[in-house]
């Protein structure tokens, strides 16, 4: 069967990058995240160089009570 292999993974907070991971399983941990409004994807890039980018996801974070 064919499987694509991914060169890396960004992890982006709008256009930032936040993080980028070269190893599966592709993760990272934000630590101190700012507070207010974040639009977070992922964008993969394979061994071919396609690029992929997730659908974005919304979050808000708020101050600690």
């Amino acid at each position: 069967p064919y499987t694509t292999l991914f060169r890396s993974v960004e992890f982006l907070d709008r256009t930032t990058v936040l993080s980028q991971d070269t190893s599966a399983p592709y993760s990272f941990t934000w630590r101190n995240v700012p507070q207010g409004s974040h639009v977070l994807t992922a964008r993969a890039t394979d061994n071919a160089g396609a690029v992929a980018t997730s659908s974005q996801v919304g979050i808000t974070v708020r101050p600690k009570r």
